[in-house]
This record gives C-alpha cells, structure tokens and sequence, in this order.
C-alpha cells in the first residue's frame, strides 16, 4: 500500500504525549511533533488515515501537499 505524508494537528486541550503514543499505535511514523502549534507530521499507508482521525485528541488530519515555485528567471514571475 502507498504511505502517505500527513499533518495531524490536535484539538484544544488534547494531551501531546498520549496522542502520539496513539497515532504511533495507529499507524503513524512520526517524523516531527511541534506540541507548541499542535502539529504532529508523518508517514503512514493509505489505509491508516481513518484511523488517525478515530485517535483520541486528534482534531484533523490532513495530507501533506507539495509546493513548488516557478524559478526566478521564469516568465511567470
């Protein structure tokens, strides 16, 4: 299955350690926690992001989006 790269981000008063510990046992790799912005980023398969959603504190989850600029000398500049 595809893994996926995801932005958790808790809700108001959720407890950062023990939701992490849950997404962990839901499938998430965690690769970065900011508790200070609520924000937990991640890999998982592509079935596993409903069960993100079902860990409790979790307040949404999203897929990572890839931006990319135009170079400088480009014409849309």
């Amino acid at each position: 299955m595809a893994r996926v790269q995801v932005m958790v981000s808790l809700s108001d008063g959720a407890d950062t350690n023990s939701t992490v510990s849950g997404l962990k046992s839901a499938g998430l790799s965690v690769e970065q926690v900011h508790a200070e912005l609520g924000v937990i980023s991640g890999s998982c398969d592509e079935g596993s992001v409903d069960r993100l959603r079902a860990v409790a504190g979790v307040g949404g989850v999203e897929r990572a989006r890839e931006v990319q600029l135009p170079k400088p000398d480009s014409s849309v500049q």
